[in-house]
């Protein structure tokens, strides 16, 4: 068994794809199937169930990807602590922020990585989903996102700031000036679905309302457009529209709980630069965060 075919392995489960492994891995389709036929071959079962579109885990390959994922992971961990002892490692740090946060702490988190404690910052934008999934998968060294009120068991977290999924609209909405808003208020609605991300989608659906959305998009500046030519509104966190006079935000009659937090794959050691920074982070959101 080598290295490489756990890794090819771990991205065709990830994507269901042996093709979107081979774009992501910049290999050869040809090479990750004859790699995988191998591997099969070679533990004497069938990982994965083949169709002409995509494929899908077996029993067997289900539990191999989790004894090899927990192998993948401890010889990163491997590495990063050795090559810390070594004085090798990297002075840059892999952070995934969602647009919405970005709005709030950049560039200061580039700053503070770099005058305080001397690392280059490389931020990754993409959602708070796709954070939480690059996190797990070593991808990231850590990342700023909105987590819900639920558990996370691949994770740890840190909350920098709580706050509610809101109604964000323009302030000469007829809505904006209320104390709080009813689901059921804005059902005949404008809206503007904030992808990737389906927690604005099933809030509506828990309440038996298909929201009427005219935009569909991940850009932070679109979106206010729209709210700032009070056009559409959305359900989204108030702070990333902070500072615009224009726009304002309304809570929830019945709110539902989101937390900016800083979140690190469970057990995961980070290298000593790193992990400094993510310890001044936890410790000092005010450093990060603007002052509600």
């Amino acid at each position: 068994m080598k290295l490489n075919q756990l890794i090819y392995f771990k991205s065709v489960a990830r994507h269901g794809s042996i093709t979107k492994a081979a774009e992501t891995l910049h290999i050869s389709q040809p090479a990750i199937t004859r790699s995988i036929r191998d591997l099969e071959d070679e533990l004497g079962v069938v990982l994965l169930s083949r169709t002409n579109k995509n494929v899908s885990l077996t029993n067997e390959g289900k539990l191999f990807l989790q004894k090899s994922t927990f192998i993948l992971s401890q010889l990163n961990s491997l590495a990063d602590e050795m090559q810390d002892l070594g004085e090798l490692r990297r002075n840059s740090v892999c952070i995934g922020v969602p647009a919405t946060i970005g709005t709030i702490i950049l560039p200061r988190l580039n700053q503070i990585a770099s005058e305080q404690f001397g690392l280059e910052a490389e931020i990754f934008e993409m959602s708070s989903d796709e954070c939480e999934e690059a996190v797990e998968n070593d991808e990231l060294d850590f990342a700023v996102i909105l987590l819900e009120d639920a558990f996370y068991p691949n994770i740890d977290y840190t909350i920098l700031r709580r706050s509610s999924l809101s109604f964000c609209t323009n302030i000469n909405h007829p809505l904006a000036k209320k104390d709080f808003v009813h689901i059921e208020d804005l059902a005949e609605e404008r809206l503007i679905f904030y992808y990737p991300g389906d927690l604005m989608h099933m809030t509506f659906l828990k309440y038996g309302i298909t929201p009427k959305y005219i935009l569909r998009s991940n850009q932070v500046l679109t979106i206010t457009k729209y709210k700032r030519a009070n056009f559409a509104s959305t359900l989204q966190f108030p702070e990333a529209f902070t500072g615009d006079p224009l726009i304002c935000s309304v809570p929830l009659a019945n709110p539902i709980p989101l937390s900016l937090s800083l979140v690190k794959k469970k057990g995961k050691h980070l290298f000593d630069g790193a992990s400094h920074l993510y310890s001044f982070l936890a410790e000092h959101s005010e450093e990060l965060i603007p002052a509600e």
